[in-house]
């Protein structure tokens, strides 16, 4: 699947993408439009017919009309080639890095679930490149404080943010492509945004999409940086729309046709979309327990939700985190690196991601040196002997004839068991279900029980590790 293929869809469909665009963000068009289907389109510029749209009404979809078409084609188009590029060609080239990116995504569908885990672009990298955020959206599941600095493109910031760029090519090879830069940020708060994103390009080959809250800020900017952006291939950009006016406004001043390569995100209370429980919204949601109500009954629009036997009978919330980033978080500003992976936001974790390290660099070789010894200490494809081990405390353990069972959210599991081992998984997982003690005491002890060799109970330990089901955060 090429990237050719999608935007040539979002092209073709582009006046079926803006009626998508306003009938999941405002109730007041579908009423009407329930009404008036004629005089709706009409009204709000939208140039198809009723009967475009007229499956939409219908308890029956075994024939679905022209919109619905399209933007399952639309749809289609984008998950193969998110599948193609972000999951077999961005990826990082280190061995140690890439099974580190698989165990967190393995662990993730227990925890997260399958959407999240699917749908998510485990991107490799993100950079901040100011530190805090001027839009202050209510709901942002990543809390930003207010803007306070801006990674300016001054001649020594520059130099530093080719080395930055340099060293993480050197670090992450392919999987660098899949960064972008922006965060708990909006990317249009720097000014020098887009000689940053130039400079991304020429050393990665590939020009980084951009989410932003503010497009009709400076609209000739705006567009600007989608002209630039596209004629690099740009895969995506995005406008966050965070009210009905906005979104009138955002379809006032650009085309179906100008807007066909950029996703309008539905974020306005009224939207059918559903919000992400983390940050600043789970804040609000602990405070007023009928907002994260509403986000359920938006779910039931969603396909993924409804027609996945995953999600039923579980009060589990699915949306417990935005993040989408398995590796390493840059801030310029700072001169901070966090190593993260999406996680079920927590008391602890109240942004939905875990921090597995971090520290802070002045330059390339800082920088170097860091991502070297982050690697070293929490990116080994193997267990050490002196690793204490123990499960996820929210992993539910389960015994088994033949072995045990984990158990995570949303009805997902992970079995360990065999008929010629089954002795040695049934002693592992009760050691470690009990926590504690260390692989060397853990190959020990079952070596000695179940008379085998303590490589042999090693290798089926480091089958835990690449599961996901290890606690590498307490442990």
């Amino acid at each position: 699947m090429s990237l050719t293929t999608y935007h040539s869809k979002l092209q073709e469909h582009a006046i079926f993408k803006r009626f998508n665009e306003r009938w999941v963000a405002d109730p007041d068009f579908r009423k009407a439009l329930n009404e008036d289907k004629a005089g709706t389109l009409a009204g709000y510029g939208i140039n198809c017919s009723p009967a475009d749209v007229q499956s939409l009404f219908e308890a029956d979809v075994s024939q679905p009309s022209k919109a619905m078409r399209a933007m399952w084609q639309i749809v289609v188009t984008k998950t193969n080639w998110v599948n193609e590029f972000y999951k077999k060609q961005a990826l990082p080239s280190d061995l140690r890095i890439y099974s580190w990116r698989e165990r967190q995504i393995a662990r993730q569908l227990l925890e997260l679930g399958p959407f999240h885990t699917k749908s998510n672009l485990h991107a490799s990298l993100s950079i901040e490149l100011t530190k805090g955020c001027s839009v202050g959206c209510w709901f942002c599941a990543l809390s930003p404080d207010r803007l306070s600095g801006i990674f300016e493109y001054s001649t020594a910031n520059q130099v530093l943010w080719n080395d930055v760029l340099l060293v993480l090519h050197q670090y992450l090879g392919t999987g660098v492509q899949s960064g972008f830069l922006y965060w708990a940020t909006d990317p249009l708060d720097n000014p020098d945004y887009e000689k940053l994103c130039l400079d991304f390009y020429k050393i990665t080959g590939v020009f980084p999409p951009t989410t932003t809250a503010q497009a009709l800020k400076d609209p000739a900017r705006t567009r600007a940086l989608l002209k630039i952006s596209q004629e690099r291939g740009c895969w995506l950009n995005r406008f966050s729309i965070l009210s009905i006016k906005m979104l009138n406004q955002v379809h006032a001043e650009f085309s179906a046709e100008e807007l066909a390569q950029v996703e309008c995100l539905s974020l306005n209370r009224e939207s059918a979309f559903a919000f992400g429980n983390a940050g600043k919204f789970r804040e609000r949601a602990n405070k007023e327990p009928e907002l994260l109500q509403k986000q359920r009954k938006n779910l039931l629009w969603a396909p993924w939700y409804t027609g996945d036997p995953a999600y039923a009978n579980t009060e589990e919330y699915p949306l417990a985190s935005i993040g989408c980033v398995t590796g390493f978080l840059l801030n310029m500003c700072d001169r901070t690196v966090q190593l993260i992976s999406p996680a079920a936001a927590s008391d602890r974790w109240p942004l939905g991601y875990y921090i597995h390290a971090q520290g802070t660099f002045n330059d390339g070789a800082e920088l170097a040196a860091l991502l070297n010894r982050m690697i070293e200490e929490h990116m080994s494809p193997f267990l050490r002997p002196s690793d204490r081990l123990c499960f996820h405390n929210w992993l539910q353990f389960e015994e088994l004839e033949t072995g045990f069972r984990l158990n995570g959210r949303f009805h997902q599991s992970t079995t360990f068991q065999g008929q010629e081992r089954h002795s040695q998984w049934r002693e592992i997982g009760d050691l470690v279900h009990r926590g504690g003690k260390t692989v060397a005491e853990i190959s020990e002890i079952v070596s000695v029980k179940c008379n085998v060799n303590p490589e042999v109970v090693q290798s089926m330990l480091n089958e835990l590790l690449r599961a996901g089901v290890l606690d590498e955060i307490n442990n």
